[in-house]
């Protein structure tokens, strides 16, 4: 069970890994040709001529929100992964559980076979193997579910967070066409936070 909730967890993580890839190397190629019309029928070059679109028809486009928009779509994996994470620590602990009363169950043997050396004996092995399963159910759910499964899904967030980033200061300085006032202070305002952070492309 165990071993099946992980194996899907990897398969979630591997597939988005290639999806945020994919994406990034779209994104790349737009910004090192300048051009909107490059891209390879990825979600974000879509994205980015839909808002040039906009932009030429001098319509009002709000960056941030769409591309929230955008990430929390690329990212909707990770709520998977997220809940098989906690599957896994879970199905650890009901396996402590189970191993633990098999413990109890042997250990009650041992106590009502005074006398019987083999009695005994069977009655201890069947108590420390229901000990070991308890330990490490707890242990593999810990390790696959509360650590490579959660750790993978932060991993995604951060690549998410640079596309994003990236996305935002080349389409607010090289796609739309944002004048003075309050939106233009707000762009900038991003924009600053991007290049303290040292985002590429920021200031282009």
């Amino acid at each position: 069970m165990i071993a099946f909730l992980f194996i899907a967890g990897m398969t979630i993580s591997v597939l988005l890994t290639l999806t945020i890839h994919r994406e990034h190397n779209s994104l790349a190629d737009i910004i090192q040709s300048s051009s909107v019309d490059k891209g390879d029928g990825s979600k974000i070059s879509a994205l980015i001529r839909k808002i040039a679109k906009k932009s030429e028809e001098n319509e009002d486009v709000d960056i941030e929100n769409i591309l929230r928009a955008y990430s929390l779509s690329l990212l909707s994996p990770c709520r998977y992964m997220k809940a098989l994470a906690g599957i896994l620590v879970t199905t650890g602990l009901i396996g402590t559980i189970i191993g633990l009363i098999g413990a109890i169950d042997g250990l009650e043997s041992a106590l009502t076979q005074v006398g019987d050396t083999d009695g005994i004996k069977a009655a201890m092995v069947e108590t420390i193997g229901g000990m070991g399963t308890a330990f490490y159910t707890t242990l593999i759910g810990a390790l696959f579910g509360g650590v490579f499964l959660k750790m993978l899904s932060a991993v995604a967030d951060a690549s998410v967070e640079k596309l994003n980033n990236e996305a935002f200061s080349f389409i607010a300085l090289e796609v739309t066409n944002f004048e003075s006032g309050q939106e233009s202070a707000r762009i900038l305002a991003r924009i600053e936070q991007l290049l303290e952070r040292g985002v590429p492309n920021a200031s282009r």
